[in-house]
């Protein structure tokens, strides 16, 4: 049985708070495609809002900062407007819980640096979305342990919600008397580039062909989105570009790899 994202919530902050370790939680959301809540128009509105750190300002996607990840600060009084909030947007999608010893700014400042990766020697750049709860996991396992220790330096403890709602937790690599100077940006080799698009095409193959657990004998959706980051990176591994080709390489792959009647995508392809 799943948890109420609220009494998750709730339990996560009051345990901290018995263990004297602090008394404000942090939350992280992905703003991105988050129509239903209007989040910047409801913190305006608060007599007495949450401490707001928009990540991707003073970066080169500021133009977005509004749509991308939002750091908040919750004291005790903010607890009511946590809850509204923990009910008005899918938890799986937009939000993590994070436990932080840092203040705010510094906390905002290096998690805005851990946005920003390169690859290709330095001649690509773009936005790593760690704070998105579907890609976190993958991301943190994707990191080489010094770029684990730096994402990590700040936060106690990582909190969210698998796809299946089921509560996620992670340590971090919090050390009271260390601090790493900020980096401009996260360096990444081609086989961690490749990692993080196999979980992209993953989850667009899983939306483009409606694959549920079930045909493939598979528990639930997380299991689901792991079975399929392997095929794509089986794909990786024959060489294939094409969409068409790859998704059919997918579908054959599904079929020879579960226990279950395997999934065709029906002469359907990608453009």
């Amino acid at each position: 049985m799943t948890p109420n994202p609220r009494h998750w919530a709730s339990e996560l902050w009051q345990r901290s708070r018995d263990r004297g370790l602090q008394t404000h939680i942090d939350v992280l959301v992905d703003a991105t495609g988050l129509d239903d809540y209007p989040l910047l128009t409801e913190h305006a509105r608060q007599s007495d809002p949450p401490a707001l750190f928009k990540l991707l300002e003073q970066t080169p996607e500021a133009a977005l900062a509004d749509e991308g990840p939002l750091l908040l600060r919750l004291e005790d009084g903010h607890a009511g407007w946590l809850d509204e909030l923990l009910e008005r947007i899918d938890c799986r999608r937009h939000l993590m819980l994070l436990f932080s010893p840092w203040p705010l700014p510094r906390l905002g400042e290096h998690l805005r640096s851990c946005t920003q990766a390169e690859w290709n020697q330095g001649r690509s750049s773009g936005v790593l979305r760690f704070y998105d709860p579907g890609l976190f996991m993958a991301v943190s396992d994707m990191l080489d342990p010094r770029q684990s220790r730096y994402l990590h330096a700040p936060v106690s403890s990582w909190h969210w919600l698998d796809r299946d709602g089921r509560p996620r937790a992670l340590a971090g690599h919090y050390q009271a008397h260390e601090t790493p100077p900020l980096q401009a940006a996260l360096r990444l080799e081609a086989h961690q580039v490749a990692a993080l698009r196999a979980w992209s095409e993953a989850e667009a193959y899983r939306r483009e062909y409606f694959v549920l657990p079930r045909e493939h004998g598979l528990g639930g959706q997380e299991s689901l989105l792991q079975h399929l980051v392997q095929a794509h990176l089986a794909a990786d591994r024959q060489g294939l570009q094409d969409f068409d080709q790859r998704d059919a390489f997918v579908a054959q792959w599904l079929r020879e790899q579960t226990p279950g009647p395997g999934f065709s995508p029906a002469g359907t392809s990608r453009a």
